[in-house]
């Protein structure tokens, strides 16, 4: 059976501290990263994945500004979806 690849909504949406972003990885991949974009499209991070992920990232606003931003699943090169997320003052 072939996993689906899938990038989910985070929740909370908009959030203040921390958010919660739940993919499917599949089975087989060499690399697999989330990268978090800004509304320009300026990369803000990259954060690796692994295959021993359990299908949940727990994304931190830090320092990001109150605003838009974007986040992809990105597998072997390949942009497989696209979020929106909102973080709040």
């Amino acid at each position: 059976i072939k996993q689906a690849l899938a990038l989910e909504q985070n929740t909370p949406n908009p959030f203040t501290n921390t958010t919660s972003i739940p993919y499917h990885l599949p089975a087989h991949f060499t690399s697999a990263q989330i990268i978090i974009t800004g509304i320009n499209g300026n990369l803000i991070k990259t954060i690796s994945l692994n295959a021993n992920d359990h299908g949940r990232l727990t994304f931190a606003a830090g320092t990001l500004a109150p605003g838009i931003y974007f986040y992809s699943l990105i597998i072997d090169g390949k942009k497989i979806d696209s979020k929106q997320m909102q973080v709040m003052q």
